[in-house]
This record gives C-alpha cells, structure tokens and sequence, in this order.
C-alpha cells in the first residue's frame, strides 16, 4: 500500500463565536469556536466521513484543551464529520456533537495564545497529526463590563481617546497611529529593533521585507525583496531556529541534515537536490554523484508514426503507450505527445494520472476529475458526468476505465463483450486497474484479481488459487500479474509467446502487455521482455537502466528512467579512462564512441590505430586490388526524410558513400548491424569503409608497376629502335 499524506488547508483565521448565554458575566468568555478546513488525501480531495481529533495548545505547546479525554499526547476519541470535496466545518466545543467536550469558560483569559491542532484518519492509513497548528486569531470582545448598554441608553461622559456625543463617538486616526507598544512585550518579546517606546507607524518604518505592506515570508500578500545582511564568521545571517526538524524532504523546502544543504522540488515525490557542502564534507566519491539522464523516456519497437522518436525531455513524471503515439506526464503536471496521435487539449494541466487507448487518451486531474480526448466512435472518450475523485485510469482499444479514491471502478464506452459492466466484486476495494483490447482487469486489496469482458482467448478466465498479487497488466488478448514474491503469471493469448513465462524470473514489480508480447520491469531497474518480436520490441537497449516506469503500446515500449542515475564524469585534470560506451548526441549501441552528425580535428591528420609489426602475425601482401576495387560500386545520394526525421543533424543534401549489403560482398567482415532499426524492426547496417583507404592504395601501387613494366619495355622498345635507324643510315 502506499503512503498516504494528509494536507489541511485552513481558512486565514478561525471565528470565535460568543455563545448564548442567559446570564452574561464580567468574565463571559466564548465556549463555541466555528472551525472549516480542507483535507486532501495525496493530493485529491478527501470525500465521505472522516475521524477528527481537535486540542488546543498553549505558547508552550501544552495541550489545554480537547475533545476528548488525552492519551498519549492526543484524544482518546474521535468526532466524525463528513467531508465534501475535501471540505468540512465543525463547532469546538459542542457537546451536542459525538465525543466534543465543552471549552472551558477561562481558558482564553488563562492563555493568550492559542493553537488547533488537527488529527485525521481516512479509514485506510490510521491518525495522523496534521501540521503545522494553526494559530487563533481572535476578535475583540469586552471582559470587563458588567452590562453592555446601546449608545441609545449610554448617558457617561466619553473621555480618553474616544470622542464626540452620544451616538457619534469615534477615535481618530492619529490617536490609533500615536498609540506605542508599552505592553506589548508581555505578550510576544520584541524583535528587530522595536522597543515599547515605538509607535505603531514608527514601528512600521523598522519593519524590513516587504516595500509595500510590511508582511511576514509567510503572508500570501507577501511580494517584496529579502535582503539578509552581511554574515561574520561566527554569525550567518540566516539560521534555523534551535531544534528545527528539516530532515524529511518536503516539496520546496530548504533542507539541512547536519552535513549537507539541500534544495527540494518535483511536487509528487519530493527530491532532495544537493545544494551545497559543509566543512564536514571532505571530498566526494565520483562514483557517487548522480544526475539527471540525457534521455529520461526510452523508446524501441516500431516506428512508422514516429512512436518511438522521443522528443526532448526533462521532468517526466510517467508514461503512456498508445498503438501509434506516446505520451508522457511532466512533473509540472503538464503533457507531452509524439507519434501519429491526437493532440492534447489546450489548457489541460495539473494532470497527475494518463493513460492511453488505441486513439484516445485519459488524463487524471488533481482535482479528481478527468478528461479524455481522442477517437470517440464508441463513446470511450465521453467522461460520465459527475467524476470528482479519480485516481487511476487505464484504457483499452475503445473503453475506458477509472479508479476512484474509493476503491470503485467506473468504466464508459463500448460494451460489445461486456468490458464496461463492471462486476459486483470490482465495486469495491480495488486498488489497481488495466485494460486490455477489449477486457478489463481490477485488483483487490487482498490481493485478488478480477476480469470481465472478452474472453475468446481465456483472457478473463483468471488462474484458480491466483492470490497474492501487487500488481496487474493487460495485452490485446492476454493478462498479466505480479506477485508479492516477484513472480510472474499470464494467461489468455498465446499465439506469439506472449503468455509463456520465462522460466526462473523473479524480482518483478511491474508489467506491462502489447498486442503479441509482454515485458517486465524488475527491483533491480532492468526489464525483461518475452513473445514476437517483429517489430524489435524485445530487443531492450542497453541504456534501459535503473528504470522506474514502463508503458507497452501495440508494438513499441517505453521506459523511464530514474531522476537521478550515476553521471558519467571526466576529469580534465587526470588521463581518463571510459570502461563504457560514449555517445555524443546519441544513445551509443555499438562501439565505444559514437558520434551524431559530423566530427572534426584542427589538424589535417587521421584517427590513430596500432600498428606495430610486433602484433601481428600471419602477414600476407594484397594483391588484384584493382580487381577487388573494381568490385566495388561508389555511389552518389540522399537520405531518406524517416531517417532525417529521426537524425535532425543530418541536412537534405546529396553524399558520397557505397551501399552496406553491395559492400558486404566484397568486404564481408566491414559490414556490422549499427544498433538502430527500421520501422519494420530489421536492423540498420553500417560499414567500416577503411579497407577502400588500404585497397586503393594497394591498387595505384599494382598501377604503379605495371607502369614501371610498361616505361621498361618502352625503353627497350625505343632502343631497339635506334639500333635500327643507326643501321639504316649505314647501308
């Protein structure tokens, strides 16, 4: 299960309501305290009954006040309250209401700060304190006098700093502004340079922050400039307060564990960013400094809608496969697309759940509500009216399905076998869903699976005794699911391998299901992948690493990969030695080293390579270069616009090379596959075009003698000649 965090938003202050009473005293206080807040379960508004604890706590942080009897720092009951749309309201100190003791009528004499502080239980994850307290902010209301009269009555002299006659009395602006802090320092100590002796406007003009209204960092009106002064090297200018708690990563905060500073963002799982070193820290492993990887989402398979050319990316939350598009889900809530797939509504943001079909697309809002777009012939991009707390969503080739934070499935859009008729035993409890082409799955808290819709192919026949599960997935025609023990169980279609297992794989925490192949995603962050591979699905890059997320689309996968994976690091002081291979602007497959796009040296020199008669044996000299040569035919081209698409370095202009299969031929050992595929998944070739280098050199030196053999016999021939001229002239 996961963990479940409880925000509570509150309104700017909390009401106190003075109660009726009949007899109203000197030291009438009130007993009724108005109170709404707003819970929010991982972000989705909380919907239904909920438990609620109340206490108030002093300045010192004593509790002096609850609804109930306290143990163990907390009360020993609970008020339950119903919360609509994340909303609630309550009267502390109702004792109409289940387990609400009265409040004292002393207790805002006896302590003049206060303090709520709220514990909550869902019915899933147990109390928990919501932090931090919020403090009262109380109206003014009179103490001391024994009857309060209407100005009507009031027939006293009015005297001090109120003024004028009976029902036009009034206190003028200078008298408020005149008014110094005498007092005040009973109640909070001064700070920044305030004495008693300062005026409310002088003290003002002391205040640094903000230019305009002088609001605390934490004032929603807060929008000045913070200027810390100048530290010495025993003072900063700015500290934590003494037993500051800021260990936990909390989204945007600055953090400080006693030995480094941290910086911590991306609002669905809160990272840690390191910032900066202390003095403690002395020198850093480089095997231990992680980065962001240069392609976060890795793609493979086919490619004939550009399902696979992954756009720039950074900040990706998860993602989605469709049959001929991909999305993925940024951190900031927004989306991205690529592929042959329809284009994402404008303004949609603060999505934090995709999911995609054949054609259309399901995006889960904060908020709870959806919204989907895309191919609608059978109504499954048509949302159901009146969903507010969706969590999860999944979609098949033409229906749809989402998870409400209640644990009930709702689905919408074709129902020809029964897919969107969702069970008794799904309407509760459920904890994941998947859709396959047309069938659904669901998973129950006990770890029970549950499958309806088409079952031509034993897809929702699921396994006797199948208990235990984590985590489920669905194909076109097949189903998949994970067990608390890592192991892997498939059924229903099997044409291509798809539902066959590979034997002896453990250590699974996800799975995902194409058309006619599945794959597996393992603790360790590699995948394993089994059934056809006609379009090059399973052929995993090796660059799938440390992956945290996996999608399947008809006949593609992507993967993404971790925020933070180990950098390659070079030291530009030191020899560096790469034991890997080394891609400059792409992925390296192949070879050491890599390069997209053209490379350059300043000086007119070639590559160098070992070449030491010291090791190499077996020497033989070339010989019929010019034959082998001949062989080979040298050609004049352009790339295709595909291959251009997906290498945006190379520029449409004509190029000089030779044609791999030709030149394998001639030259077998020189032709190798390069790592990249087609769109039908045959693998790209390449060719090492050196042995042109040493073969036409081989070829001018066989032309070389041959012409030395002709320049000979030219000689001889015109020496021959001579001797004959010379007894011509002598008969």
């Amino acid at each position: 299960m996961s963990y479940r965090r409880f925000y509570l938003s509150l309104p700017p202050f909390l009401a106190i309501l003075l109660a009726l009473i009949s007899s109203p005293t000197a030291t009438a206080l009130p007993q009724v305290l108005n109170h709404q807040g707003r819970i929010a379960v991982d972000g989705v508004n909380f919907q239904g009954e909920g438990q609620f604890k109340f206490a108030l706590v002093n300045g010192e942080g004593t509790l002096v006040w609850s609804n109930a009897e306290i143990f163990e720092q907390a009360p020993n009951a609970a008020v339950p309250l119903t919360v609509s749309k994340g909303l609630y309201s309550v009267l502390l100190g109702d004792t109409t209401l289940l387990n609400m003791n009265e409040i004292p009528a002393t207790l805002f004499s006896e302590h003049r700060h206060l303090s709520l502080r709220v514990w909550f239980n869902d019915g899933t994850n147990g109390f928990q304190q919501i932090t931090p307290d919020q403090r009262f902010a109380m109206a003014p209301f009179a103490v001391v006098a024994e009857q309060a009269k209407t100005a009507v009555d009031f027939s006293g002299v009015l005297s001090g700093d109120v003024t004028g006659s009976q029902g036009t009395t009034s206190i003028s602006d200078e008298t408020v502004t005149a008014k110094t802090l005498n007092g005040f320092d009973q109640l909070t100590p001064l700070t920044g340079g305030l004495s008693t002796s300062d005026t409310i406007l002088s003290a003002f003009a002391r205040l640094q922050g903000n230019a305009l209204l002088n609001a605390p960092l934490d004032s929603p009106s807060f929008t000045g400039t913070v200027q810390l002064p100048q530290g010495t090297t025993t003072v900063a200018p700015m500290r934590l307060a003494s037993g500051a708690n800021l260990t936990t990563p909390v989204l945007g905060a600055v953090e400080f564990d006693g030995t480094n500073l941290y910086l911590t963002n991306n609002s669905a799982s809160p990272t840690r960013k390191t910032l900066a070193f202390t003095d403690s820290a002395q020198s850093v492993n480089l095997s231990q400094i992680n980065a962001a990887p240069v392609l976060p989402v890795l793609a493979w398979g086919e490619n004939g809608s550009g399902q696979t050319t992954v756009p720039s990316l950074s900040n990706v939350s998860t993602v989605a496969a469709a049959e001929s598009h991909s999305l993925a889900l940024l951190n900031n809530g927004t989306l991205v697309t690529w592929g042959n797939g329809p284009a994402i509504p404008s303004g949609l943001d603060s999505v934090v759940a995709i999911a995609a079909g054949s054609s259309h697309n399901i995006a889960v809002r904060d908020d709870g509500t959806v919204v989907a777009w895309g191919g609608d012939t059978y109504g499954q991009a048509t949302v159901p009216i009146g969903i507010t707390n969706a969590t999860h969503a999944a979609a098949g080739e033409k229906h749809s399905l989402i998870l409400h934070a209640t644990g009930e499935v709702t689905a919408w859009g074709d129902n020809s076998f029964g897919q969107i008729t969702v069970p008794s035993a799904a309407t509760s409890n459920v904890t994941a869903i998947a859709a396959g082409y047309d069938h659904s799955l669901a998973l129950k808290s006990d770890g029970m699976v549950v499958a309806w819709g088409r079952n031509e192919a034993g897809q929702t026949e699921v396994p006797e005794g199948l208990n235990d599960v984590i985590a489920i997935g669905a194909g076109a025609f097949h189903s998949l699911a994970v067990k608390s023990d890592g192991t892997v169980v498939a059924w229903g279609w099997d044409n291509g391998g798809q539902s066959s297992v590979p034997a002896g794989l453990t250590g699974v925490t996800k799975v995902v299901a194409g058309y006619i192949f599945s794959a597996a995603l393992k603790s360790d962050g590699t995948i394993v992948a089994w059934g056809s591979n006609t379009d090059g699905q399973l052929t995993i890059p090796s660059s799938a690493t440390q992956v945290t997320q996996l999608a399947a689309g008809a006949s593609h996968i992507l993967a993404l990969r971790a925020d933070l994976i180990p950098a390659q690091l070079a030291r530009l002081d030191q020899d560096n030695v790469f034991t890997g291979k080394v891609g400059i602007k792409r992925v390296p497959a192949t070879h050491a080293l890599e390069v997209e796009g053209n490379a350059s040296k300043t000086t007119a020199t070639n590559w160098l390579a070992n070449s030491d008669r010291r090791i190499k044996t077996d020497i033989t000299t070339l010989s019929g270069a010019l034959e082998i040569i001949d062989q080979v035919r040298l050609v004049d081209f352009r790339y295709t616009e595909d291959y251009r698409k997906t290498h945006p370095s190379i520029g449409d202009g004509r190029y000089l090379n030779v044609i791999a299969k030709e030149f394998q031929q001639v030259f077998p050992d020189h032709v190798s596959e390069s790592g990249e595929f087609l769109s039908d998944g045959s693998p790209i070739l390449q060719v090492d075009t050196y042995p042109l280098t040493i073969y036409s050199a081989a070829a001018v030196q066989e032309l070389h003698r041959e012409n030395q053999e002709l320049k000979q016999r030219l000689s001889n021939q015109e020496t021959r000649l001579r001797k004959l001229e010379e007894m011509m002239e002598n008969r």
